[in-house]
C-alpha cells in the first residue's frame, strides 16, 4: 500500500466518523442532500462538529437540524447549509442570543465555511 493510499484511507476513516458523530449532533430529514452537500464541501464537517459546543452556550439543551437550502432561481452553486436551532426561548430572547452566537463565533468562521453555512433559529 502507497503513502497515498494510506492517506486516503485515514481521509476516508476520518470523514466517516464525522458523518456518524453528525448523526449523534443534529436532527435532519434529508440526509441523503446533507451528504451530497458534505461531498462537495468537505471543509464544512469540522465545523458542523465543533458547533454544537459553540451554539449551546447560547442555547443549552437546544435541539440542533441541518437543512441544505437553495433559494428558488438560484444555482446549484448558491446552496448553503443550515444549522437551525430549535429554541423554546422567547422569539425576542432567542434573536438577542442568535445576534450575541453571531458577534462571538459565526460571523468569524464565514471566511472558513467559504460563506456556505448558516445558523438560524427554527
Amino acid at each position: 500500500m502507497t503513502n497515498q493510499q494510506i492517506c486516503d484511507l485515514r481521509i476516508t476513516e476520518i470523514y466517516h466518523f464525522g458523518i456518524n458523530k453528525l448523526q449523534q449532533l443534529y436532527y435532519f430529514k434529508e440526509a441523503e442532500a446533507i451528504w451530497q452537500f458534505l461531498n462537495k464541501y468537505p471543509f464544512i464537517l469540522p465545523i458542523l462538529l465543533t458547533a454544537p459546543d459553540k451554539i449551546h452556550q447560547y442555547f443549552p439543551g437546544d435541539r440542533l437540524g441541518l437543512k441544505v437550502h437553495l433559494d428558488p432561481g438560484a444555482t446549484e452553486h448558491d446552496e448553503e447549509l443550515f444549522i437551525i436551532i430549535f429554541t423554546k426561548i422567547e422569539c425576542n430572547e432567542a434573536v438577542e442570543k442568535l445576534w450575541k452566537l453571531d458577534e462571538y463565533w459565526s460571523l468569524h468562521i464565514c471566511r472558513e465555511a467559504q460563506h456556505k453555512l448558516e445558523i438560524h433559529l427554527g
